[in-house]
């Protein structure tokens, strides 16, 4: 009994989105510098956080996601190994401009998904937010933990 009582433990702390106040507002802008959506995001800035990402989460809630922060611009590749959920990828660019997305990753596969230019950072949502929020490549990020050039 108290194995399955850690177990369930484990499984809940890996399929929750981290509490509200791990959280912070990534903004994303049009041409005209108007807010075209504001997700709230859990940070990964370190190789330990990087690696886990979002893997092993029953869920992404819609308006959430995961901001991954590099310390200097670096081509990435990005997998979906023990990824449970399908998700859109967004590439920001070092001038922190969105680069590319990649739309609906598949769960489970293991395919690498290049950034194809270096990249300072990488937002992951569930599959379909980047299209319900308008994101376009060329569009810019605010972040308080990304310094515009």
């Amino acid at each position: 009994m108290r194995a399955l009582r850690i177990s369930l433990t484990v499984l809940i702390l890996f399929s929750s989105p981290c509490l509200a106040s791990d959280m912070s507002q990534l903004t994303v802008l049009n041409s005209k510098n108007n807010s075209v959506a504001k997700i709230q995001v859990e940070i990964a800035d370190d190789d330990i956080e990087r690696d886990q990402g979002l893997m092993n989460r029953l869920d992404v809630p819609r308006g959430t996601g995961m901001l991954f922060l590099f310390t200097k611009p670096q081509l990435v590749n990005f997998w979906m190994k023990n990824t449970l959920v399908s998700l859109d990828i967004i590439f920001i660019l070092p001038d922190l401009s969105i680069g590319k997305i990649h739309y609906n990753a598949r769960p489970h596969d293991l395919t690498a998904i290049p950034s194809d230019l270096p990249v300072i950072a990488v937002l992951e949502v569930g599959a379909g937010e980047a299209a319900r929020f308008g994101l376009k490549k060329g569009q810019k990020i605010r972040h308080p933990m990304l310094a515009a050039p």
